[in-house]
């Protein structure tokens, strides 16, 4: 009697096991497609019980956004963010969840690199985002693929190609 059970079991066992590997892959490869991220430099107002400060962004994905501003802001500050992505203006709540203080070559005025965390995107905010980094993205692997084309050959692909920044501008956006 045993046996006759032992079949039918295995055998659901095997779906549920394929199943929650499909459902585990699935939510990674869609992680994986919000957290990438791309060199974009916009004009960006951020709005703080103190003032607005300027800023500009250094790269962006569907989540966050990595910020140059001259003033540092708190970490778990909630602000306001008004982006201005080739003349289209992009508003969205967002927290602070890093600032780290770096100085540019050539500079003396501080710097700080502000990592932002979007808290409250409307929707049509968020499927012009969602546009700009697919597209920017799909422009930034052409370009990558394209360059190991050309160096192939046993030649060390070059950073240069990965540390080109890409505005909404050289693209039409």
């Amino acid at each position: 009697m045993l046996s006759a059970w032992w079949l039918p079991f295995c055998y659901v066992l095997l779906v549920l096991v394929l199943i929650a590997k499909d459902e585990y892959h699935g939510r990674n490869m869609e992680r994986s497609r919000l957290d990438a991220r791309v060199d974009v430099r916009w004009p960006v107002a951020i709005e703080t019980v103190m003032g607005t400060i300027q800023a500009e962004t250094v790269n962006i994905s569907l989540t966050g956004a990595l910020l140059d501003c001259v003033q540092p802001l708190p970490l778990g500050d909630v602000v306001k963010i008004t982006m201005n992505a080739s003349e289209r203006f992009v508003e969205m709540v967002a927290e602070v969840v890093r600032s780290r203080h770096f100085q540019h070559a050539g500079s003396r005025e501080p710097h700080y690199k502000i990592a932002i965390k979007f808290v409250q995107v409307p929707r049509e905010s968020s499927r012009f985002l969602a546009l700009v980094v697919n597209d920017l993205r799909r422009i930034a692997e052409r370009r990558d693929k394209l360059f190991e084309e050309k160096t192939s050959g046993g030649q060390q692909k070059s950073s240069v190609s990965n540390s080109r920044t890409w505005s909404a501008w050289d693209h039409g956006l």
